[in-house]
């Protein structure tokens, strides 16, 4: 993947903020996080809805925040993590 087709909704992010990515999902540091960790699992292709992505998109959105997740678990020494799926319009 080409480091400058990060996007998100109408943002183009900034390569130095993603820190994980494959072809179809990546991870990048949210910039105004609710939580003191949060970061954000993407899906490459833009869609409207969840279940707009296909089945290997969703495979690969689920694995790419399991394997955030469990890093990030572990670097901060937490006893759990948590999962939230929102709407672009709620975000953006």
């Amino acid at each position: 993947m080409d480091l400058e087709e990060f996007k998100f909704g109408p943002y183009k992010i900034d390569p130095k903020g993603v820190f994980y990515h494959t072809d179809l999902s990546y991870a990048m540091v949210n910039l105004r996080p609710v939580r003191p960790v949060l970061c954000v699992p993407v899906h490459v292709r833009e869609v409207k809805r969840f279940v707009d992505l296909t089945t290997d998109e969703t495979s690969d959105l689920w694995i790419t925040a399991k394997k955030v997740g469990s890093r990030l678990e572990y670097h901060h020494k937490a006893s759990s993590l948590a999962f939230t799926i929102q709407a672009k319009e709620a975000i953006l």
